[in-house]
Formats: C-alpha cells, sequence, structure tokens
C-alpha cells in the first residue's frame, strides 16, 4: 500500500512543476507578442499565452476562471483577430488586382 504522505507530496510536487511549466510558456508567448512582426506569428503567440494563463488558473483551483478564460479570450478574441487579419489580407489582394 503506498502511503498516502508520501503521494500527496508526490503530486504537490507534480502540480508546482506543471505550474512553472504554464508560466514559462505564458513568459514565452508575452514575448513572442511583443518580439514579433509576422502577424500569424504574433496570434499564435497570444494564443500560447492565453492558453497558459488558463492552465495556470487550473492548476490553482480556479475552474470557473479556467473555461471563462477559454471560452472568452482564446475562443473569442484570439478568433476576431484571425478574421480580422484574413480580412485585411482580402483586402490588400482586392487592391493589387
Amino acid at each position: 500500500m503506498v502511503n498516502r504522505v508520501l503521494l500527496r507530496k508526490l503530486l504537490r510536487d507534480l502540480w508546482g512543476r506543471a505550474g512553472a511549466l504554464l508560466a514559462l510558456l505564458a513568459i514565452v508567448g508575452g514575448l513572442t507578442v511583443v518580439l514579433t512582426r509576422d502577424v500569424m506569428r504574433l496570434i499564435l503567440g497570444l494564443g500560447l499565452m492565453l492558453l497558459s494563463v488558463a492552465g495556470l488558473f487550473g492548476v490553482l483551483g480556479a475552474p470557473f476562471l479556467t473555461v471563462a478564460e477559454i471560452f472568452v479570450y482564446v475562443g473569442g478574441v484570439l478568433v476576431l483577430f484571425l478574421f480580422g487579419m484574413c480580412m485585411a489580407v482580402m483586402v490588400v489582394l482586392s487592391d493589387e488586382r
């Protein structure tokens, strides 16, 4: 039988490492947004950052904030950015003809 104290310690350590990894991914996504000039990479970096923040909310035990972050920001704002970029490309291509 597994010692419960040891199991709790291992799970706490695992959640701590997951939180650190998600924080690192959020930082990398944020730096990608700030430092890149390509719009598509900017949107991907923003998506990485927003999903990482949602994961951090999940690790911290806030399921409502996790779901709200995914639905509102990743599902809404990111799709709106992609739509706006596609429309801007269509306008530029139609002006060239």
